[in-house]
């Protein structure tokens, strides 16, 4: 796995948002940086896959058994929220 170091430097208030993150499975999550005047919020959420990527990852797989979804496809795929 590639090792990537983001850095941001808020000097005020504000949110910062990363994309082109991944999770130890490979999936794709949005990295969000809040500070306010109470301090530093970091938090990653991982977004619903669309059907394209949801079908890229299980073509990649070697059956069901070897996905990461272990069968729970129906639960993994739909619009991106």
């Amino acid at each position: 796995m590639k090792k990537v170091i983001f850095s941001q430097v808020m000097t005020d208030n504000g949110t910062a948002e990363f994309s082109g993150v991944y999770d130890r499975n490979g999936l794709p999550v949005k990295v969000i940086l809040e500070a306010d005047d109470d301090g530093v919020v970091l938090t990653a959420v991982r977004r619903k896959l669309t059907d394209i990527e949801l079908m890229e990852i299980c073509n990649s797989a070697d059956g069901c058994e070897n996905c990461i979804f272990q069968g729970n496809c129906d639960d993994e795929g739909g619009s991106n929220s």
